[in-house]
């Protein structure tokens, strides 16, 4: 079970972290446009050695940017996913954060954030674990790269799935915080009630 809560974040980071590259691609070819527009304002002896230069640069641009292990790409994609990760913490920080403002009323926000911070410190324990420690999500990049297009297809809709069951469970843990905190669990009673 451990291998496979493994195998799920890494290709879960692994997805996020192609969709960063393509990404960075398409910023790349809409900065670059110009630049290659403006070969044509140059004789063709220049324009050769312009291009070429270009090329050259965008080509060591793009192996510093899209290097999985310390790349901008990698970073980019290691905050994405830690956001998407630590939303799931919502729903246990909405009813606890609910249950103490019907307990002791409204509070001081400073009292509300050990809470929060210690309750994303638990659960991202995990994460830095099995995928971060060490850059144990290279190893399965490696393998990913071989995987076949419907693999990706296939784990591109998982990802799409935990994005928006992170949406999900943020919206869930605000139903939750404010449910609690007033006394009723019926939706419409809660949106309705003045």
């Amino acid at each position: 079970m451990k291998d496979r809560y493994s195998y799920v974040l890494n290709a879960i980071l692994y997805i996020v972290y192609l969709g960063n590259v393509k990404f960075d691609n398409f910023i790349g070819a809409i900065v670059y446009f110009p630049f290659y527009l403006f070969k044509f304002c140059l004789p063709k002896r220049i324009s050769d050695i312009y291009i070429k230069r270009i090329s050259k640069g965008n080509e060591e641009y793009s192996k510093l940017i899209k290097n999985p292990k310390n790349g901008s790409c990698m970073d980019c994609s290691e905050s994405i996913f830690g956001l998407l990760y630590a939303n799931y913490t919502f729903i246990p920080l909405g009813l606890i954060i609910g249950l103490l403002v019907k307990q002791y009323g409204v509070l001081h926000p400073i009292i509300y954030m050990p809470i929060i911070i210690i309750m994303i410190a638990i659960t991202w324990q995990p994460v830095r674990r099995k995928v971060f420690k060490d850059y144990r999500y290279l190893k399965y990049f490696k393998k990913f790269e071989k995987e076949d297009k419907q693999w990706h297809r296939k784990w591109m809709w998982r990802t799409a799935a935990f994005c928006l069951g992170s949406l999900l469970s943020v919206a869930f843990g605000i139903y939750l915080c404010f449910a609690c905190a007033i006394g009723r669990f019926d939706l419409w009673n809660l949106m309705t009630r003045g």
